[in-house]
């Protein structure tokens, strides 16, 4: 074909409706460059999740900068990326990803360590100065998406973030450590862990806050008591914050004092009793004996069994008398742990006991039509009269 031909082929295309078009979109600069890839929503999603969870500065560094791209296409000198057909939708949905990616990974990742993509952030803002200077980046990023997503990129931006976050987010925990545990748990699972690392902040802040205030129920209840592996480290993680020797004293006096209120969790209970052991602090059967003996004297049901459980465990003899006591607990399930002890520990200045209970105590499950404390009366005296023999 002659080179007249092409031109006046270029010319009807140009003439019609289509071409009208094209010849708008390049004079507002929207024409897609030679070599640069022009994304669809796909694309900027498929970004954004590279963004909030890849490993490496180049690969994260490569993700900023095409959604940046895209958002701030008119203002970058050389734009890796550009919005689909200029698509003003897309666009904008690049400036929100960016943010919402990196918003992503300040709450997902470690606060100390995490990769930073501050020469990434320099690049960009040299090409936006050079090109658009800050008029005209107010006029492409209105809401200032570039800004925000600047300052969650860097190291110095984010420490500024999670210092901001975490002082907007006080006030909800002083709320929730006036309410309960489970406001406390709210709290760190629907305000601040949206926002900041779960483990990373949110339960070692709490931790931390909970231990200056000296409300060592609800540390046990709020953080130890959990099923996720994490609570394992939630004391160790408050030893490195405050003091090893200091925590070690505290949870101390908090268990064995025998004063304080335990927590109704055998799980955080065990966590501290664990905790104790690792450091050589949980002591012998009469360091034991004043917490056990309030435990199982006046504590509720879940907590006394527990406690009659750890008399048993450690052979602790210095408490047969509790033990006995406990046989006349207006709580059934006590009753029969206290039986259970008895044939365990052979406490035979209890027999009488066991075999009045085997035929009289009125405790009825409904759940299995059974009786608990008889049941276990009748074992005990029965292990009882072949110890006699």
């Amino acid at each position: 074909m002659s080179n007249r031909r092409l031109v006046v082929a270029a010319s009807l295309v140009l003439s019609s409706a289509s071409g009208c078009g094209l010849l708008v979109r390049a004079a507002k600069g929207e024409l897609t460059p030679v070599g640069v890839e022009a994304l669809d929503g796909g694309g900027i999603t498929q970004r954004g999740a590279t963004l909030a969870t890849a490993t490496d500065a180049a690969t994260a560094g490569a993700a900023l900068r095409d959604l940046t791209s895209v958002y701030l296409y008119k203002c970058l000198e050389k734009p890796s990326r550009v919005p689909q057909q200029g698509n003003s939708s897309l666009r904008e949905a690049a400036g929100e990803t960016m943010v919402a990616a990196l918003g992503r990974r300040v709450a997902e990742h470690p606060l100390a360590g995490d990769l930073s993509l501050d020469d990434e952030v320099a690049s960009l803002r040299q090409q936006i100065d050079r090109k658009c200077g800050a008029a005209g980046l107010a006029k492409h990023d209105p809401k200032g998406h570039f800004a925000a997503a600047a300052e969650l990129a860097t190291s110095s931006g984010r420490r500024a973030y999670v210092e901001r976050t975490a002082a907007a987010l006080e006030p909800g925990l002083d709320a929730a450590i006036a309410a309960d545990a489970y406001a406390v748990k709210r709290w760190i699972d629907g305000e601040c862990t949206r926002a900041l690392p779960t483990w990373d902040y949110c339960v070692p802040h709490v931790a931390e806050t909970l231990w200056h205030s000296q409300r060592y129920e609800l540390l046990f209840t709020a953080l130890l008591d959990s099923s996720a592996d994490q609570a394992d480290g939630v004391l160790a993680r408050l030893s490195q914050s405050v003091g090893e020797d200091k925590v070690v004293s505290s949870v101390k006096d908090y268990l064995l004092g025998g004063k304080a209120t335990l927590p109704e969790t055998t799980r955080a209970l065990d966590r501290g009793v664990e905790f104790l052991r690792a450091h050589g602090a949980w002591g012998d059967c009469s360091a034991r004996a004043p917490m056990w003996k309030r435990a199982i004297t006046s504590g509720p049901s879940i907590t006394a069994q527990w406690a009659i459980e750890g008399v048993v465990a450690e052979r602790c003899r210095n408490l047969d008398d509790v033990i006995i006591k406990a046989l006349g607990s207006d709580q059934p399930y006590v009753r029969a742990k206290a039986a259970w002890a008895v044939g365990e520990l052979s406490l035979t200045k209890a027999k009488k006991h066991m075999e009045r209970l085997q035929w009289s105590d009125p405790f009825l499950d409904q759940g299995c039509f059974c009786h608990p404390v008889r049941d276990e009366a009748k074992q005990a005296f029965n292990k009882l009269e072949l110890g006699a023999g």
